[in-house]
């Protein structure tokens, strides 16, 4: 049975439609790269307002990663007290997308339903859905049935270096962690028409490495026999960090970004990379993480006769970043909520699992129940090709409503 009333919810919809994908469009057309901090900067210069106007009390943290080298833009938490004794529930999404601003334009097209544009869904959807699903609940009286803490962090694509432990700290007292990136459909339906949206229960850890090598230059035709090439020590790193893939194990690696040398005629005295892992078991992340340590750190003697191996130096930050998002009892309760509500608002919701990490189980490591994926179905994702669409939009953001209004309830008592 249906908490809100689905006229009023659906007029509510129809009346903020036009003022949402105004604000998604002013989003997707600023730039946040996550290393574009004023970008990111801006992104939040463009929600404080909104949160605001819901009576969200908002706060622009700036950490210094303890951890990593990188600057790091300031994250945004929003809170918005409650009835007395009312359920405290975390809503997470962040600031930065992976699309650099010169890869083009940052724009928001709209063709028909459908919603193009780098971010369009991850998260910049995500963070609209959040802030219309509370104006939904506000225009049934019910956004004071709950108390909110909404944390939108600038770091997630990068390892959420900065914010990792806010926002364990956010969730420890809450009662509730629902994450906003994408949700998904079947492979025979689209982002503007399914009747299958897909939420996540679970999904892998993550870790990253970042690592530099040094070898010794040398002309590469005249002093061929001095180099010591640390482009071919790199390829033996990468040949060997591949291999640790397993997909029974549910283990992936991938070296994605390269680079190195000084010039086509000179052995390479420098080359650096960046590693990224997947893991379906803290035991089997942890056991990653060790062996990729162990083959980049390894000395590699690619001109024995030259007594000089080449060396690696890696960044600090590396490691196990994000762990694993596991169903528990309490999680499967806020599952079993999405599907209800979603199915008295004539969809139907299927738990699912994913590779891809989420800060959603930087809130189940402290032990809050946390589910992810209840932002716009979309497609693409950190592609060229990323789109969503209005009516996906609408779907999460009713939702969402009527998930917060069921969740505002006490759980029964089994």
């Amino acid at each position: 049975m249906l908490r809100l009333d689905v006229e009023r919810l659906e007029e509510s919809w129809q009346g903020q439609r036009d003022d949402r994908l105004e604000l998604l469009r002013r989003l997707v057309d600023t730039n946040s790269h996550f290393d574009n901090l004023p970008g990111i900067d801006a992104e939040r210069a463009i929600l404080r307002p909104v949160f605001e106007e819901l009576g969200f009390v908002v706060e622009e943290l700036l950490i210094t990663p303890a951890d990593s080298p990188r600057p790091r833009a300031a994250h945004l938490v929003a809170r918005r007290a409650g009835r007395p004794g009312a359920r405290k529930a975390m809503l997470i999404a962040h600031l930065d997308t992976v699309f650099p601003a010169d890869e083009g334009p940052s724009t928001l097209r709209v063709d028909g339903d459908l919603l193009h544009g780098p971010g369009v869904g991850d998260i910049k959807g995500g963070v609209v859905t959040i802030l219309t699903a509370a104006a939904l609940l506000a225009d049934q009286g019910r956004l004071d049935d709950l108390e909110l803490l909404v944390a939108l962090n600038s770091d997630e694509e990068v390892g959420s270096h900065s914010s990792r432990g806010l926002l364990r700290e956010l969730a420890a007292p809450c009662d509730l962690a629902l994450g906003f990136e994408p949700a998904f459909h079947r492979p025979e339906e689209s982002v503007e028409r399914h009747s299958i949206i897909q939420h996540v229960i679970r999904r892998k850890g993550c870790g990253r490495e970042f690592f530099h090598l040094r070898g010794v230059a040398a002309h590469s035709g005249g002093a061929h026999d001095k180099g010591a090439s640390a482009i071919e020590a790199l390829a033996r790193k990468v040949v060997d960090v591949h291999a640790l893939t397993d997909y029974d194990s549910g283990v992936t690696t991938n070296v994605g970004l390269v680079s190195g040398g000084r010039s086509v005629n000179t052995v390479a005295p420098v080359a650096a990379g960046e590693i990224d892992f997947r893991f379906a078991t803290a035991e089997t992340g942890e056991a990653t993480a060790r062996a990729i340590k162990d083959i980049l750190q390894r000395e590699e003697n690619v001109n024995a006769e030259l007594g000089r191996a080449v060396t690696c130096e890696l960044e600090p930050g590396g490691g196990v970043l994000w762990p694993t998002l596991e169903p528990t009892s309490e999680s499967e309760v806020l599952s079993r909520t999405v599907c209800e509500a979603t199915a008295d608002l004539g969809w139907e919701a299927e738990p699912i699992a994913r590779g891809g990490a989420s800060d959603a189980a930087n809130a189940a490591a402290v032990g809050t129940p946390a589910i992810c994926g209840l932002g716009p179905v979309t497609h693409g994702i950190h592609t060229s090709t990323e789109h969503s669409s209005i009516p996906a939009l609408r779907a999460a953001s009713l939702i969402a409503a009527e998930v917060l209004a069921r969740l505002s309830e006490p759980p029964a008592q089994g």
